[in-house]
């Protein structure tokens, strides 16, 4: 018995022997609830004539089909594949959206996204939907993918889009490759190769909107770096100001003869000053002129307080060999830039 005929004990109506037309079926819902076994060269194997119809649906392009079994369907499990429910593919593991890119059907993958069809299950090739677009040539429906977020960061054979794209080029494919190229880059491919070197085209015009894109995303990057280091100064800058403050408030309340070591201000006083010689340190290494200023500035009021731990020992947890504050140590990350 082939594929495409009806076994007689699910429809009745059917004379042994003959074809069903798959339209037919579809238009009667779900004629077949259990699957048949279909005999293929003396094997037997399970066989979901349901699923088959779909499949067969979008190889021909029939819309219809494709609308009607969408609607208030039960076993077409849409964006529910991607959690506990294993998806309906057939024997190449293709679901019908895979199928759908690779035939470059444009509707029929529309209808199944706004269904909400799952976009990143991977056939038995390694492919999504959106490869399948990229190795077909269906840019349509590539533009359709990007557009409904598929991811354009995925590797196949441990190549990236924009490598698989170049790939496949040759004068024949070029305006394709040009239009997929462009998809590509806009919605933000990878342009490097993993070893780091940059992604080159042989065609001077793609190579071109490959180069223009990857120095916009240079420029780019160097624009985020500078805002994080200017966000990263100013908050340095405000912590240096209230130590500051901090400081000379302390100086002035605390004679230097008294013992400040036993006061309640000072454990928050050496954790304070603990983190300014961190931070003047850590700022001296990477611009040694940003900070300079600050840091004579504060080597006076520190010195007392280095003074006092060298002559005194620290009571309660607080202790002398546990501090960055001993006049060889913090005095010396506070000098002046050398």
């Amino acid at each position: 018995m082939s594929r495409r005929e009806t076994p007689t004990s699910t429809i009745s109506s059917t004379p042994t022997g003959t074809r069903t037309p798959r339209r037919r079926l579809s238009r009667k819902g779900h004629p077949v609830r259990r699957s048949p076994l279909i005999a293929k060269n003396s094997i037997f194997t399970v066989f979901d004539l349901s699923f088959e119809i779909l499949i067969n649906a979008v190889e021909e392009n029939s819309l219809d089909i494709i609308k009607n079994y969408l609607r208030g369907d039960s076993f077409h499990q849409t964006a529910k594949w991607g959690l506990n429910v294993p998806p309906k593919t057939d024997f190449q593991g293709d679901t019908l959206l895979i199928k759908a890119a690779k035939k470059g059907k444009f509707l029929i993958a529309k209808a199944l996204l706004e269904a909400g069809a799952y976009k990143e299950i991977v056939n038995k090739l390694g492919e999504t939907a959106l490869i399948c677009a990229v190795r077909h040539f269906r840019v349509e429906t590539l533009d359709l993918l990007i557009q409904y977020h598929a991811d354009v960061k995925i590797k196949y054979k441990g190549q990236n889009l924009l490598e698989l794209t170049l790939e496949k080029y040759s004068e024949k494919t070029k305006n394709f490759t040009l239009r997929i190229v462009q998809s590509l880059v806009a919605a933000g491919v990878e342009l490097w190769h993993s070893d780091g070197s940059q992604i080159m085209a042989s065609d001077k015009e793609i190579d071109e909107i490959i180069r223009n894109a990857r120095n916009l995303q240079i420029i780019k990057k160097e624009k985020r770096e500078a805002e994080e280091r200017a966000r990263t100064k100013k908050s340095k800058q405000i912590t240096l100001q209230r130590i500051q403050r901090d400081l000379e408030y302390i100086s002035k309340r605390l004679p230097f003869e008294e013992n400040i070591l036993t006061t309640p201000d000072f454990p928050q006083l050496f954790f304070e000053i603990s983190k300014l010689v961190e931070i003047i340190s850590d700022s001296q290494k990477e611009n040694k002129e940003e900070f300079a200023e600050a840091s004579i500035s504060l080597i006076d009021a520190l010195k007392n307080f280095g003074m006092i731990l060298e002559k005194r020992d620290v009571p309660g947890e607080v202790k002398k060999e546990d501090t960055t504050l001993s006049r060889n140590n913090s005095l010396s990350c506070l000098s002046s830039p050398r």
